[in-house]
């Protein structure tokens, strides 16, 4: 292994174990952001409020849809997996059904989401820009270190499965059907803190 890679993995191991962070970040600074646009009455923000008077409902959807994807993920996925757990990367199989069929990490693509519905309320493309690179560079290290840590314990399944599906972004919107059945009880006991966090 090159010292690039360890380095790739140790990062990503660190950011993994402290991967709550950055959505308190992005929530704090952005509402701090949108209160601000309200309170000194920017006339530019005061004016694309004016035509636009649902544009915070559609960023609440975004971040819903966001919120959708990690129930969905969460509440279908086997046990031992999908978890919250923060020590250290525990996978007792490797998802390839359901929305695994179709996304290799689709709990950081709903975090995405999630986040960008906040992002997006003060109007700032700079704002977005900045928060899509800050994203990609944070979760980029711990997607790296993640799949680093599946390619050692599943080997050629690994391999043969990540060829076929995409990193993050979905090239389609169906995939293989799970056999599992819907659990709310799992995604209650595991979500608690961004149901507290977004509502």
């Amino acid at each position: 292994m090159s010292a690039m890679h360890e380095e790739f993995v140790r990062q990503g191991n660190w950011l993994f174990k402290n991967r709550s962070l950055l959505p308190l970040l992005v929530l704090i600074v952005c509402y701090g952001y949108y209160v601000f646009n309200i309170y000194i009455e920017d006339p530019f923000y005061q004016t694309i409020s004016n035509y636009c008077p649902s544009y915070k409902y559609g960023c609440l959807l975004i971040s819903l849809v966001g919120v959708a994807i990690r129930v969905y993920t969460i509440g279908y996925a086997p046990a031992g997996t999908s978890g919250r757990n923060t020590a250290k990367q525990i996978a007792d199989e490797l998802n390839t059904t359901g929305i695994y069929s179709i996304i290799r990490h689709p709990l950081y693509f709903g975090n995405y989401l999630m986040s960008l519905g906040i992002v997006l309320l003060p109007r700032s493309i700079t704002l977005t820009v900045i928060f899509t690179l800050i994203f990609w560079l944070y979760y980029e290290r711990i997607m790296y270190a993640e799949e680093d840590f599946l390619r050692h314990k599943f080997g050629q399944d690994f391999l043969n499965w990540s060829t076929r599906v995409p990193t993050f972004l979905p090239r389609r919107i169906t995939g293989r059907a799970t056999s599992l059945p819907f659990s709310w009880k799992k995604v209650l006991r595991q979500e608690k803190m961004e149901f507290g966090l977004f509502f």
